[in-house]
């Protein structure tokens, strides 16, 4: 008796735990840090992101500096779009030094579902690290 019921319990919750691998895809920006030296009172960094799940997902792409206070890139392509699954895309962002010879700058991604055209629920945020050096 003892050992029925212990087949049953494994038998119906074995499949319930199977079926998390597949719920742990999660968005990504590669590469998670840089180091960027240049000579102008600029730079350009340059991250992948990706939408590893089933269904369409609405990618927002912000930056921030190193206090976590967003900032204004000169330029910022693919901020806000829609990602097909499975689909990456390269954003470039060119940001000035601001009067300083080093800057520390998080690029970060984050995704919201839509379902039925509507964005329903926020994933989460991940960020990649970028450091510059303007060399003079």
């Amino acid at each position: 008796m003892r050992r029925s019921v212990k087949h049953i319990i494994s038998a119906s919750v074995l499949p319930l735990f199977s079926g998390i691998s597949f719920l742990a895809a999660a968005q990504s920006v590669a590469p998670m840090t840089q180091e960027i030296r240049g000579f102008n009172s600029q730079f350009v960094a340059q991250v992948e992101i990706s939408n590893p799940y089933d269904s369409p997902q609405k990618a927002n792409v912000r930056v921030y500096s190193s206090d976590w206070l967003p900032i204004r890139p000169i330029y910022l392509s693919n901020a806000n779009r829609i990602l097909a699954p499975n689909q990456k895309v390269i954003v470039t962002a060119l940001i000035p030094f601001a009067r300083e010879n080093h800057r520390v700058v998080y690029i970060c991604n984050s995704i919201t579902p839509r379902m039925g055209g509507v964005g329903q629920s926020y994933r989460g945020e991940v960020c990649g690290k970028v450091s510059a050096q303007r060399l003079s």
